[in-house]
């Protein structure tokens, strides 16, 4: 039998192992529970991060369209739409008047209105539609419905050329 100091030195140190064991769980649960807490405040962080470039990303369209040089473009494009001709291949004398910067320009209008309606359109929120309904929506909605005979009419000539 061990001499009853031993025996107490040995319960004493069982006693400070398991505690500093008890002290160590405590501090890994901590740590988890921070560990978690920074991981949910970069979730977030993110989130917001991705709607703020969502709602960026109208207001720079919104920026483009009342930039000069784009305005010039948009109605350069609007003279050609609002002349409607009486037959789908009136089109194709309207457009080879016009002259090639004038076609570029009418291009790069509807290229710039094909972007707004794919951004919007997608999934993966790159426009924040509740900022793009204020305004780019409606201003986008109405080019495209003045332009749709015109669009039809090139979509046709272009799929029959490349035939």
């Amino acid at each position: 039998m061990a001499p009853p100091f031993a025996s107490t030195v040995a319960d004493l140190g069982g006693l400070i192992a398991a505690c500093a064991t008890l002290g160590l769980l405590i501090a890994a649960v901590i740590a988890g529970r921070i560990a978690r807490d920074q991981v949910i405040g970069l979730r977030q962080q993110l989130t917001l991060q991705q709607r703020l470039q969502s709602q960026r990303r109208v207001y720079d369209h919104i920026e483009r369209l009342f930039d000069r040089d784009f305005v010039l473009m948009l109605s350069t494009a609007e003279e050609l739409f609002i002349e409607e001709p009486e037959s789908p291949g009136g089109w194709e004398a309207l457009w080879t008047a016009r002259s090639p910067q004038q076609q570029a320009e009418v291009l790069a209008a509807m290229n710039f209105f094909t972007i707004v309606a794919g951004e919007y359109n997608d999934s993966s929120g790159i426009l924040d539609r509740a900022v793009a309904d204020k305004g780019l929506r409606m201003i986008a909605d109405g080019m495209w419905i003045k332009a749709k005979p015109f669009v039809l009419w090139l979509r046709e000539s272009h799929a029959s050329r490349a035939v």
